[in-house]
């Protein structure tokens, strides 16, 4: 049958062999039958070119294929079709794989698959095997489609394809995919959030759905419909539920650290689920797994109570004891401690009181070949440094040496800075001085630490109000400093915090009321500034970021500001919004400009622009004493970049403002600028 025919055709009945090749114009059949012989291997219908074909309210009572399609049909739509037959690759849905040979379009697909799920009635879709479904869906990467499937069995509360659908879609997810983010994801987590929820369900079927979670927390939008779903909170549900099995906490603790690790959702974990943490971690304490993970989320937490950080504190110290041995729980534990006495400083004194510093300088002497824990040990002394019972007894520890005789001139170093930027550093330049003395133990590390503690001196403004001669004491302690490193070899590190030391100490005045822009000590991260906040320098961190913006933001007009190079190293330039946060987290300190949605940032070092991902972008690496140029146009919304003179190109442009652009830079450790 060439029809060429447009209209509705009714009631019609497809027996045999019957084969129409549909040549143009618009077809629309409806109320009829296909019962063919099962051996057919003709379609019934085949499609030609720029045709639009509806067929609804029929019944197909044998499998053979319904429709073949050319690569340019105009529109295709299958509704209230009755399936009497055997859900099978032989079946009807052979079209599936016609349709996605065709068209490998994958939004078309998963149009088509939708289009699919919905001719089923709901009794034959279960009563066919859905998991048939699945797998050809599975082979066509129609997510939206098997998504849908879910939702139709979830509602009819089918456990056995629930499980089956979602042991499919875990499969799928797994898989490098470049379509894998084409999904409906309001529909999917509203669908699992339905099945964590709902008690009924065995623990496998919901702890496949929390996996499936898990799956996908590198997608943003998706982890934006979790927050908007409130998926957090039916998380803890399941955890206050199942607090008991192991399997389930420690799976559920896995999943909400990984979120926290991308978004964060502290606030409802801080309002229902800080004391299901410390219940979880508590009951299952001799278990590696869930200390990690609760660990996790307790670190990347920053609101809550005093009373809560203490809880954390005490913790932390009985896990750490009843884990004496274990690396990956001491790395853990003590980047929780870290990070709640960063944010908690008030707590210091309880800290002290539990014994804290002792077991800290304990654990540092047990695991003192893994520099990873020695540094966050370290940390914590730092961030004690407001807290006077806690000076006291570092101060006590470099007098006295009878506490702690392992302890070498790299600790004791370390324990100096860590007092040099209180606010109360009596005595710290003494310390310094005496430790100098010994030439046996010097090299290049312990000069560095007495270098950067002299440098935090010479930036501690009630440390030079108080000791009058502290500019010559420090040029003093400067010089004791380049003579030692004349006998040290590969001291370059030192030497090249020399001038820094230097520029700190003797150069630069504060600024005058004139010059309103600044880099803004306060919004900084991991950052060192001179006095006149134009100058910075990333300090010692483990080869990570520190991040600094300006004191004023921008939001509208023209602007450009300069950066120059002082070293050869890791920068990143750029602009930042008052929301982009460097660090969310104590441990959290990789996050430069250019990371998030609200920050911008070029990047020459790895010749790429940064917005979220990177982009290839100019020439060559720059190099030590360039100079980089920073244009914004918020009226044509369009950044600008440029090396010496040289215009690199538009680099972005068509971004929100928001409440106004900071111009905001990233180093890595060592690094150094000069902000004009």
């Amino acid at each position: 049958c060439n029809s060429h025919r447009e209209g509705e055709f009714f009631n019609l009945c497809f027996r045999s062999n019957a084969h129409i090749y549909v040549k143009s114009g618009n077809l629309s059949i409806k109320q009829s039958i296909f019962c063919p012989p099962a051996n057919s291997s003709r379609p019934y219908f085949a499609i030609g070119h720029n045709v639009s074909f509806t067929l609804t309210k029929s019944v197909v009572e044998e499998g053979r294929r319904l429709i073949d399609l050319p690569k340019n049909f105009k529109s295709l739509e299958i509704s209230n079709v009755k399936l009497k037959c055997e859900i099978t690759k032989e079946s009807v849905l052979t079209m599936i794989s016609v349709f996605k040979d065709n068209h490998p379009d994958i939004n078309m697909c998963s149009k088509m698959c939708l289009t699919l799920s919905s001719v089923m009635k709901a009794d034959s879709l279960i009563s066919a095997a859905p998991i048939n479904v699945v797998d050809i869906m599975k082979q066509c990467d129609m997510f939206n489609g098997i998504i849908d499937l879910l939702m139709k069995v979830t509602t009819l509360n089918h456990t056995h394809n629930i499980s089956n659908i979602l042991t499919a879609l875990l499969t799928m997810f797994r898989r490098f995919n470049p379509y894998r983010n084409q999904f409906d994801k309001d529909k999917l987590v509203g669908t699992l959030k339905q099945i964590i929820l709902n008690s009924t369900y065995e623990t496998d079927i919901r702890s496949k759905a929390i996996k499936l979670i898990d799956r996908n927390l590198d997608i943003e939008d998706y982890l934006y419909s979790l927050k908007k779903h409130s998926v957090d909170i039916s998380l803890l549900k399941f955890l206050e539920l199942n607090i008991y099995d192991a399997a389930s906490v420690a799976l559920t603790l896995w999943v909400l650290w990984g979120w926290a690790n991308r978004l964060r959702p502290a606030e409802n974990i801080v309002k229902s689920g800080l004391s299901l943490i410390f219940k979880a971690i508590s009951h299952h304490i001799k278990s590696p797994e869930i200390i990690k993970n609760g660990f996790g989320i307790l670190a990347n937490i920053k609101d809550y109570s005093y009373e809560d950080g203490a809880t954390i504190l005490s913790m932390t110290i009985k896990v750490l004891t009843e884990h004496n041995t274990s690396v990956s729980i001491h790395y853990t534990g003590l980047s929780t401690l870290a990070t709640c006495l960063f944010f908690k400083p008030e707590l210091g004194s309880t800290f002290v009181n539990i014994d804290g510093i002792n077991q800290l300088i304990e654990i540092h002497l047990k695991f003192k070949d893994h520099y990873r824990i020695s540094d966050l040990v370290f940390d914590s002394l730092l961030q004690l440094n407001d807290t006077e019972s806690a000076r006291i007894l570092l101060k006590d520890i470099l007098q006295k040496n009878k506490y702690y005789p392992n302890l070498d001139a790299l600790d004791y170093v370390r324990i100096i800075r860590c007092l040099s930027i209180a606010d109360n550093a009596e005595k710290v330049d003494d310390y310094v001085i005496e430790l100098l003395k010994d030439t046996t133990s010097l090299n290049d590390e312990v000069l560095f630490f007495a270098l950067d503690s002299v440098a935090n001196l010479a930036l501690n403004v009630k440390y030079r109000e108080n000791n009058p001669k502290s500019k010559s004491t420090l040029n003093y302690i400067a010089n004791i400093i380049r003579v030692k490193t004349d006998s040290i070899p590969d001291a370059k590190r030192t030497l090249s915090w020399l001038n820094w030391l230097l520029s700190c100490v003797n150069e630069e005045p504060e600024l005058n009321d004139t010059l309103s822009v600044k880099l803004d000590h306060i919004n900084s991260k991991g950052i060192l500034l001179t006095n006149n906040c134009l100058r910075c320098r990333a300090s010692y961190n483990r080869s990570r970021f520190g991040s600094i913006r300006a004191s004023s933001s921008v939001t509208k007009g023209m602007w450009y500001y300069e950066v120059l190079l002082l070293t050869d190293g890791l920068f990143q330039i750029g602009w930042a919004t008052r929301q982009c946060q460097f660090r969310q987290s104590y441990q959290d300190l990789d996050r430069g400009v250019g990371y998030d949605k609200h920050s911008w940032a070029l990047d020459l070092s790895r010749q790429r622009i940064i917005h979220g991902h990177s982009t290839p972008y100019g020439k060559e690496p720059w190099k030590k004493e360039d100079i980089v140029q920073v244009y914004i146009d918020l009226e044509l919304r369009r950044m600008m970049f440029g090396i010496n003179g040289e215009n690199l190109g538009i680099a972005f442009n068509s971004f929100d403002v928001e409440d106004g652009l900071y111009p905001a830079i990233s180093l890595n450790q060592d690094n150094e600028c000069i902000i004009n």
